[in-house]
Formats: C-alpha cells, structure tokens, sequence
C-alpha cells in the first residue's frame, strides 16, 4: 500500500487476461499532437464527484528539454491553466484557477523523478475531493510515476489546491495530449491515455501498472476504477474514445498510430 507522501513501492505480478492492444500513439515535439476535442472543465471542477485522475503510458524518445503530457491554458490563463511535464530534471504537474473570492489559486508539485528515455512508464496525477464540503477546503493532489522495466512506483504529494478555485476551474481551449499552446510538444509515444472522475487510490493505480495490457473499461485485481473512466483512448490505431465521455480524439500535424505493446524496454 503506497502512502501519500514521497514513497517507493514494487509491484507484485498479477495474472489477468489481456486484451489485443496492437499500436500506440506516435508525436516527434515538432508540432505533434492528440487532441481530445474536449476542455475537461467539468473533470476538473470536480463539482459532482469525488476528484480526478489523469493517466498515461509515456515511453519518450527525447529527455534532453521540457516533454509536455497534458496540457490545457484559458485566458487569463489564471482562470484556468493545466499542464503536465517532464523536464530534464523533474516531473512537474501545475493547476491553476481562481477563488470564490477572484483571487489567483495554484498548486504546483515537482518530483525529482525522470522517466528514462526508450522505456515505458506510468504518469498520473490525482486530485482527492472525497469528504470535502466547503470551498475553503484544500483537495490534496498526488502525483505517480512508475517505472514499467523494475516495477516501481513513485509518489509525489504535499501540495494542495482550494476546493472553490478548483471548482471556478475554467478555459475554452481544448484539453491536449502532448501539447502546451503552440510552443512546447512531446516526442515520444502515449498509450492508455485515461481521465477518471475520481481519485483512483494508490492500490487501483498499483493494478494498472501491474497490468499495463488490461482492457480498463473492465475492473480486474484491486482496480475498481471502470465505471468512473470517462474518456479513455487505448491509441490502438485509432482515436477513438472508449470512456462514457465518448470525446473521440484528432491527430494533428505528423501525430499517428505505430505497432507497439507495452511494456517493452
């Protein structure tokens, strides 16, 4: 059981059936990328559920500048700003929107951990509104990244984001995977990519990364995540999305589909 702090866990193997997953999403950083044809406020206000998390299958091909996962940016971009990368040194995931009261709110965690260029990993982020009623309160955010070669599992935690500012969450922009505005890309590859609309626990994450090639509209081990997976787009040569959100993806630019499985080294 991972707690929720800086901490190292290994994965126990565990035997599922999987399904045929054939190719994964292919982006050189040079303008590159999946748009998901969605903004994502809703996910993120959190204003009817009990959190978020946000997952994907990384293998990057370049560690040498700033790899971005996810990103989404209104303007100001105060008002309503996500994004999610890998720099040279660090893991970096940064929320920012605005109080009840219209003052700035963000939350910013940096974990001193690199995914290995030509590897798999896991990276997620979650965000943990359960018991929380007032918008006063603080939703604690939790970032992973597990290693698909050792089977190691990373947590970063200790920052927090206002309940009302997360909820005031709010941008027209589409929500896009390996993109950050038109400046900064990811080259590499995606698989798996996932939105849940709640704060998958660190057993459940244990089980995908466990069982990368799982079919996750299916629950299987300590994963009983199914049902509030709402977009959910396996890049098995396609765009599209198998989550109840059905936001069927767009590749832009040289983006496209390549026959690879993880997990491979």
């Amino acid at each position: 059981m991972l707690g929720l702090g800086s901490g190292i866990t290994h994965l126990a193997a565990v035997s599922e059936e999987v399904y045929t997953n054939t190719h994964s999403l292919t982006v050189d950083g040079v303008g590159d990328y999946f748009d998901t044809n969605t903004n994502m406020n809703d996910i993120i206000r959190c204003t009817s559920t009990p959190g978020f998390t946000f997952g994907t299958w990384l293998r990057l091909g370049d560690t040498s500048s700033l790899q971005v996962l996810f990103g989404n940016v209104g303007s100001p971009y105060q008002a309503g700003q996500f994004i999610f990368y890998s720099s040279t040194t660090a893991l970096t995931f940064i929320i920012r929107a605005r109080t009840d009261s219209n003052s700035n709110e963000s939350c910013t965690l940096t974990m001193s951990s690199v995914a290995a260029a030509n590897e798999w990993h896991w990276i997620g982020v979650t965000a943990d509104v359960s018991g929380l009623s007032n918008d006063i309160d603080d939703v604690p955010m939790v970032v992973y990244h597990a290693d698909g070669v050792s089977g190691t599992i990373t947590t970063k935690s200790g920052a927090t984001m206002n309940r009302g500012a997360l909820n005031n969450y709010v941008t027209s922009n589409s929500f896009d995977i390996g993109k950050y505005q038109s400046s900064y890309h990811l080259n590499g590859q995606f698989d798996q990519t996932c939105v849940w609309n709640k704060a998958l626990s660190s057993d459940e994450i244990t089980a995908l990364v466990a069982n990368p090639n799982n079919d996750y509209n299916q629950d299987f081990g300590n994963y009983a995540g199914s049902s509030n997976l709402v977009h959910y787009y396996k890049m098995d040569n396609n765009t599209t999305d198998s989550g109840s959100g059905g936001s069927n993806g767009t590749l832009n630019n040289d983006a496209t589909f390549i026959t690879s499985n993880i997990p491979i080294s």
